[in-house]
C-alpha cells in the first residue's frame, strides 16, 4: 500500500508539473524576425517630435510645426520654409535573462531631418527622414567548444522612413492631411541557434496615413490612422509573413490665452501580427504654457501591454554538421511592456527658429526606458540672408 501511495503521489506531482508547464506563457514559434516583434516595442520605439514628447506625446488635435505631421499630417502649420533636425537619445537597459550582461541600445541617434513649407494659405508640405524604431542587443555572447571560445553577436532591427506629408484647408476650421511613408525595415545578425551565419536583410513597406483636424473656437478635434501592410521575409532558415498592424489615434485640445491642453487616445491592432498578442491601447495627457519666448510643457502617457513571457529562439534547420560544440541558451525573457511615462519639455523661440528639449521617462512598469530629444527648427531664409550679407 505504501508503495502504491508513493507511486500515486509521484504521479500526481508529475501531472501537476505538467499542468503548470502547460500554462506557462511561452512563444514557441515566432511570426516575425525576433527584434521586429511587437514585444520589443517598449524599448525599440522612438517617440519622434520633441514638441509632442514634452507634453505626453500628444498632438493629434494641436496645430504646430512640420514635425508634428508624423502624428497627424493635418496639423502642420509652417509659416515659412523651414528646415528641422532632431537628435534622439535612449540610454541602454539590461537584458533580463542572458549571461554576460548584454544590453539593449539604440544605434541611430538621428530621429528626424526634413523641410516643411507653406504652398499657399491653404496648403502645407513637408519632406522628411525619420527613425521610428531602433534596437540592438549589444554583447550577446555565445559559448562554444565547452566554454573554450566566445562568439559575440549584435542582433538588431532598424526602421528607416522617408515621408511626404501634405494637408489642405478647405475652410478656416477644417483641414485634411495625408502622409505617405516609404519604410525600410532592416534586420542584421539575427539569432538562430547552432548557426554562425550573420544575415542582413532589408524589406520595403508603404504606409499610408490620412488625417483630419477640426477647430471650433477654443476647442479642436483630430483624427489620424495608419493603414496596414504585409512583409514577406525570406531568411536563411525560415520565412516570416509579418503584418504591420493598422492603428488609429484621436484627440481633443483646448486653448485659452497662453495655455493649451490636449488629450490623445490610440489603438494599435497587434493581434494581426500574432493572435496571442493583445491590441495596444494608449492614452496621452499634455499641458503647455507660453511665457514670452519660452514654452513649457508637461505630460503623461500610458501604453498597455502587448505580451510577456519567454520566447523559444529559432534553430538552424540542418544540425548534421554542427555537433554539440554550442552552449546556447534556448529561451529569452520578455518583460511586460505596459508602461506609464511622465514627460517635460521646454521650447526656446528666437528670431529665425526654435530650439526644443524634452524628456520622456517611464515611471512605472517592468521596462524602464528614457527618451531624450533635442530638436532645432530654422527658417531657411537665415542661410540665404547670410549669403546676401557676405556678398
Amino acid at each position: 500500500m505504501n508503495k502504491k501511495r508513493y507511486f500515486l503521489t509521484a504521479l500526481l506531482i508529475v501531472l501537476s508539473l505538467g499542468l503548470f508547464a502547460g500554462v506557462q506563457d511561452t512563444l514557441k514559434v515566432l511570426t516575425t524576425p525576433q527584434f521586429a516583434g511587437a514585444y520589443y516595442a517598449a524599448f525599440a520605439r522612438n517617440y519622434l517630435g520633441a514638441e509632442a514628447a514634452g507634453r505626453g506625446y500628444t498632438g493629434v488635435a494641436l496645430s504646430g510645426s512640420s514635425e508634428m505631421g508624423l502624428i497627424n499630417p493635418a496639423v502642420m502649420r509652417p509659416d515659412s520654409v523651414r528646415v528641422f533636425v532632431e537628435l534622439d537619445i535612449k540610454p541602454s537597459i539590461a537584458e533580463p535573462s542572458l549571461d554576460f550582461a548584454p544590453r539593449y541600445e539604440s544605434a541611430v541617434p538621428v530621429g528626424i531631418v526634413g523641410i516643411g513649407m507653406p504652398l499657399s494659405s491653404k496648403m502645407h508640405l513637408a519632406l522628411c527622414y525619420s527613425n521610428p524604431q531602433s534596437i540592438v542587443l549589444k554583447d550577446y555572447t555565445i559559448e562554444i567548444n565547452q566554454g573554450g571560445q566566445l562568439i559575440a553577436r549584435q542582433p538588431n532591427y532598424e526602421l528607416h522612413q522617408a515621408s511626404i506629408m501634405a494637408n489642405y484647408l478647405p475652410s478656416e476650421n477644417l483641414s485634411f492631411g495625408l502622409g505617405v511613408h516609404n519604410q525600410l525595415h532592416r534586420i542584421r545578425d539575427s539569432i538562430f541557434r547552432h548557426d554562425f551565419h550573420r544575415d542582413d536583410h532589408n524589406m520595403y513597406a508603404l504606409r499610408i496615413q490620412p488625417g483630419m483636424l477640426y477647430e471650433r473656437g477654443n476647442f479642436a478635434f483630430g483624427l489620424s490612422a495608419l493603414l496596414p501592410w504585409k512583409i514577406n521575409w525570406e531568411l536563411r532558415h525560415v520565412d516570416y509573413q509579418q503584418v504591420l498592424p493598422w492603428e488609429i489615434k484621436t484627440g481633443v485640445s483646448y486653448e485659452k490665452g497662453q495655455n493649451r491642453a490636449a488629450l490623445d487616445l490610440g489603438y494599435r491592432n497587434y493581434k494581426a501580427e500574432n493572435e496571442l498578442f493583445k491590441d495596444e491601447m494608449s492614452l496621452g495627457l499634455g499641458l503647455e504654457r507660453r511665457d514670452d519666448n519660452r514654452i513649457y510643457r508637461f505630460g503623461y502617457m500610458y501604453k498597455s501591454g502587448v505580451w510577456s513571457g519567454t520566447i523559444l529562439l529559432p534553430i538552424h534547420s540542418n544540425l548534421d554538421d554542427v555537433g554539440d560544440i554550442w552552449e546556447w541558451q534556448e529561451t529569452m525573457t520578455i518583460l511586460s511592456d505596459e508602461q506609464h511615462y511622465l514627460s517635460a519639455g521646454v521650447e526656446y523661440l528666437f528670431k529665425d527658429g526654435s530650439l526644443n528639449l524634452s524628456i520622456l521617462q517611464a515611471a512605472f512598469g517592468e521596462v524602464y526606458t528614457t527618451h531624450l530629444q533635442m530638436g532645432l527648427n530654422l527658417r531657411l531664409s537665415v542661410f540665404t540672408r547670410k549669403r546676401e550679407i557676405r556678398s
